[in-house]
């Protein structure tokens, strides 16, 4: 018979440094539509048996910053270029070894056009590394920059997954908050539970797949986490319940360039995490794809009232549908091969990769 341990009450979410200001942003989430299968210790540590691939999404922003003189526009994050196999020598290197299976639909300049965005009226596009400039700010514990100088729009020094890494953090009203996570981790399962937000006694209703029974226990998760054995794993204060799943890998063949500094970050944004109004998005999790109103479906979308809507916590144990079931990986890949708009990417007799004329999927 499953029993249920009463949940304890969590340690006090630490404060953190957000600046006050009536001014925000309008914030639309685009399905940047690739869809990618990596290699678990290539990004997480340690490893979870059946937890050997992680399946990735990717979602980019679509920010509007109104003034009197009209509305400005920006990108944050631009997903993966469809021709990804004319990307630049570094991120070429990832495909094959940290991402085996990958698959891009369209191009986020397609999406954009497609729901008659006009390019020309981009401010700027920001991706993970911009030209120099200052943080003199400090937001979340991370230096910030003021993007707009009004207090909507905050620029992140985020490191560790590369040099200059940066975040967005984006006011949606005048106290909420999104945490635009680009690459500082790559699986919310780096993030929590935490002993600020441990596992509930019973996962919330509508979180995962119909696999699991409708009152799903968190022993069904627990029992999979490196702590299990550390302690009694269902018990409210158990390190399964309140510590997360993975930390970033130290394999120095992975996705981080500065591993330790990238866990430093990490370790911030779950304290961020812990705050009521601050949703964080990371660019690969897939729980926020399933959930979120999406641009690529409705051109006015958007997502600033995320907490009326309940988004965090809807999207919040979403990561758990990846890990194993049975013994068994979780979810299936969400694809196998390289594709791009339907059409088979492969490696020439030079091993370079190109375009073929093959359609057709393989899942």
């Amino acid at each position: 018979m499953t029993t249920f341990e009463r949940t304890a009450s969590p340690r006090a979410a630490p404060r953190v440094t957000l600046p006050a200001s009536t001014s925000t942003v309008t914030v639309r989430a685009i399905d940047a539509e690739a869809r990618m299968v990596g290699n678990a210790k290539l990004f997480v540590q340690p490893e979870i048996a059946g937890h050997e691939e992680i399946n990735f999404t990717t979602m980019c922003f679509l920010i509007e910053h109104k003034t009197d003189a009209g509305t400005e526009s920006i990108l944050f994050d631009c997903g993966i270029r469809k021709d990804f196999w004319n990307a630049v020598p570094w991120a070429l290197e990832h495909i094959g070894t940290l991402i085996a299976d990958m698959d891009v639909g369209h191009g986020v300049d397609e999406i954009l056009t497609e729901q008659g965005f006009n390019l020309s009226n981009l401010r700027t596009i920001r991706g993970h590394r911009i030209h120099e400039v200052d943080f003199p700010l400090e937001v979340g514990g991370f230096p910030a920059h003021d993007y707009f100088g009004d207090g909507s729009f905050y620029l992140l020094d985020v490191p560790g997954h590369t040099i200059g890494h940066i975040c967005g953090f984006a006011r949606t009203t005048p106290d909420t908050f999104i945490f635009m996570g680009a690459d500082c981790s790559h699986y919310a399962g780096m993030l929590r539970p935490t002993e600020y937000v441990p596992m509930p006694d019973t996962i919330p209703p509508g979180t995962l797949d119909p696999y699991f029974p409708p009152v799903c226990p968190c022993s069904a998760f627990t029992v999979l986490h490196p702590k299990a054995g550390t302690s009694d794993h269902a018990k409210p204060l158990s390190e399964a319940r309140s510590q997360p799943f993975y930390d970033v890998t130290r394999n120095p063949q992975g996705i981080y360039e500065l591993a330790d500094l990238a866990q430093e970050s990490v370790d911030k944004v779950k304290a961020l995490d812990a705050q009521d109004n601050v949703l964080i998005c990371l660019a690969h999790d897939v729980a926020l794809v399933d959930i979120l109103p999406l641009y690529n479906n409705d051109a006015s979308a958007d997502i600033n009232d995320w907490k009326d809507c309940g988004y965090k916590e809807k999207t919040r144990w979403g990561f758990l549908n990846d890990l194993p079931r049975d013994g068994e990986r979780g979810r299936p890949p969400l694809v196998r091969g390289l594709w791009c708009g339907g059409k088979k990417v492969v490696r020439n007799e030079e091993g370079v990769l190109e375009l073929s004329s093959e359609s057709g999927h393989e899942k």
